[in-house]
């Protein structure tokens, strides 16, 4: 596992052989490190629970929250929410082709 992170413009890349990388783009960092096209602004909405902007196909669990998004060629799954108003989620799984991203959420911050 890996971890990216951007504070202000600095973006780093930690986890990976050869140590931390650093790089303005994160989405080039990853490409280069990786070999995966991961759309990080598409992943910050899904990880929020809404569709990116863009066409989608959305299907909901029994509690009326998402339970998939289908976008730009990418499954995103929904495992697990956070039991505070409004819900947010805690497990989000999002794959295409062989590519696959986990993302747990220990804790969301109220802003």
């Amino acid at each position: 596992s890996w971890r990216l992170r951007q504070v202000g413009d600095r973006i780093t890349l930690e986890g990976l052989d050869g140590g931390i990388r650093e790089g303005a783009d994160a989405e080039a960092l990853l490409m280069q490190a990786t070999g995966w096209r991961i759309p990080l602004t598409a992943m910050a909405a899904w990880v929020r629970g809404v569709r990116a902007s863009g066409p989608a196909d959305l299907s909901f669990d029994e509690f009326g929250l998402p339970a998939t998004i289908r976008q730009d060629g990418w499954a995103v799954e929904y495992r697990g929410w956070s039991a505070r108003e409004p819900a947010l989620p805690t497990k989000v799984f999002a794959r295409q082709g062989p590519a696959s991203v986990k993302l747990v959420v220990e804790k969301w911050e109220s802003p």
